[in-house]
């Protein structure tokens, strides 16, 4: 489309917008090692917590092989991801091969702790990795003194701080997963 005829942006003294520096750095991504993968008939990871981001998966099989990528953030009774998660998003997808070595990149972010990756014929899972997503993030309280011991409370205490640290995207959630 040819748009040099067009004008170009400028600023309108008029609007009473006030343009200033953001306050906060942007969205950070990190590469966060799982905490457990099994590789067998189907893989299973388990991030060893919840995180927001982006599974990636590579994988290898004849064209048109299907793999279904299942996702949650808990386990059902008989230790499967459960995909169907309480906010009513359903993490169940499939992905197809294309013949080659291939790279499953997400577009979009999930939150979820577990991941269930089964080759549907006979692809082969080479690899699998995650980055966690979140506004940049400095921890500036502790643990008054009083409670510096007390398992209970530092427990308290983490799981606070990892709700403020990856349940930050866009601005502060209590639901990643529905609110998006």
């Amino acid at each position: 489309f040819d748009d040099s005829s067009w004008e170009r942006a400028t600023e309108n003294p008029g609007d009473d917008h006030v343009l200033t520096k953001p306050r906060e750095e942007g969205l950070c991504f990190e590469s966060i090692t799982p905490a457990k993968v099994v590789y067998g008939d189907s893989c299973f990871v388990d991030l060893g917590g919840e995180y927001v981001g982006y599974l990636s998966v590579t994988a290898k099989g004849e064209p048109g092989e299907t793999v279904r990528v299942r996702c949650g953030q808990e386990l059902d009774g008989e230790g499967r991801v459960r995909y169907r998660l309480r906010a009513g998003c359903c993490y169940d997808e499939e992905w197809i091969l294309s013949g080659g070595e291939d790279r499953l990149e997400w577009f979009d972010y999930k939150s979820f702790r577990y991941a269930e990756i089964t080759p549907l014929h006979g692809a082969k899972i080479l690899g699998v990795s995650f980055t966690a997503r979140h506004h940049g993030f400095t921890l500036a309280a502790a643990v008054k003194d009083a409670y510096k011991d007390d398992p209970d409370v530092k427990k308290v205490f983490d799981l606070c701080v990892r709700s403020q640290r990856y349940g930050v995207q866009e601005l502060p959630m209590d639901c990643m997963e529905r609110e998006k």
